[in-house]
């Protein structure tokens, strides 16, 4: 039996200016079908900028990608090994800004940045920071393109821009001047029994950081918020499984005096619903006898997949 070397494949790794990037880290995945175990393949660059990956097998589809420190990563996927590849690595652009409010810094403010979707999926994910004691905030080391940067603060209006980045750029955006938003009252209640629960952490999860308060004793919460896409809120309280709420804009800027469907006495009514139950008993499948200190793990379906969702010990 002779078995046929893999194929050669020789990469170069440039700047946008065409020059050569030393210690570049390139790679490559092969899958021959979905059953197949995966090939990898991976060199870095030497001071012409380039390198050579070799054993690729023919015939079988190739992800390259090329990254190196403070440049943006370099995807391109082949249907066959080919034998030259060219990455050219855009260099990493930054955003800085400030918060504030009738002139005066804004601390602990979240920013949420959104770019672009990238051509691979979870690509680009949105990034988060807050700001400082100044009301100052900084994004680094962000993919060119268009982005889009929220800026939400517990009492205040939620502010949003929009705007692209070039390669390499460092963007100084003026301040993001909060103005105070409108009171919504609310109150949440157990689904089955409609009493009032209190202790339930109310978070907004988009956008992040425009809502952060706890019911009290009487199950009631208040607010000041006003988002224009309205609030996806999360509620977390101890005997019930985690809920999200989405709020409609309308919602928040009703009349609170104005009872209707989903309201309680001019307030807003969120529920709970208890979670469900299971009782299990663990024993010794070959003595027989109870499993002491035994480790449970349960799952929640989530579509076709699984998601751990707890541990016991019995």
């Amino acid at each position: 039996m002779t078995l046929e070397p893999g194929l050669e494949v020789q990469l170069s790794v440039l700047t946008v200016h065409g020059e050569p990037l030393e210690g570049a880290q390139v790679g490559g995945i092969q899958i021959d079908g979905p059953a197949a175990a995966p090939s990898h393949y991976s060199a870095r660059t030497d001071r012409q900028g380039r390198a050579v990956i070799t054993g690729a097998e023919p015939g079988v589809p190739l992800e390259f990608s090329c990254r190196a420190q403070g440049f943006a990563i370099y995807k391109e996927r082949f249907p066959s090994p080919p034998t030259d590849v060219v990455c050219v690595l855009e260099p990493l652009a930054a955003v800085h800004s400030r918060v504030t409010a009738d002139g005066e810094p804004v601390a602990g403010a979240t920013a949420s940045l959104h770019p672009a979707p990238g051509p691979q999926p979870g690509e680009r994910s949105t990034r988060r920071t807050v700001s400082d004691p100044r009301g100052r905030f900084d994004f680094a080391e962000l993919t060119p393109g268009p982005q889009r940067l929220v800026v939400a603060a517990p009492g205040f209006r939620v502010e949003e821009r929009r705007f692209d980045l070039v390669p390499g750029e460092t963007r100084e955006l003026p301040p993001f001047e909060l103005a105070p938003a409108s009171d919504v009252h609310g109150v949440v209640v157990d689904a089955v029994t409609d009493e009032p629960v209190a202790g339930v952490a109310v978070v907004s999860l988009q956008p992040a950081g425009a809502v952060d308060t706890v019911t009290d004793d009487e199950g009631r919460f208040r607010f000041a918020a006003d988002a224009p896409g309205g609030l996806h809120l999360q509620l977390t309280a101890a005997a019930y499984p985690t809920a999200v709420i989405e709020l409609a804009p309308e919602t928040l800027h009703e009349d609170v005096r104005q009872g209707d469907a989903g309201r309680e006495n001019g307030r807003l009514r969120l529920e709970l619903a208890p979670g469900g139950r299971i009782e299990a008993l663990v024993y010794d499948e070959v003595t027989g006898e109870p499993c002491l200190g035994c480790d449970l793990v349960h799952y929640r379906a989530d579509g076709r997949s699984e998601v751990a969702f707890g541990s016991l010990h019995t």
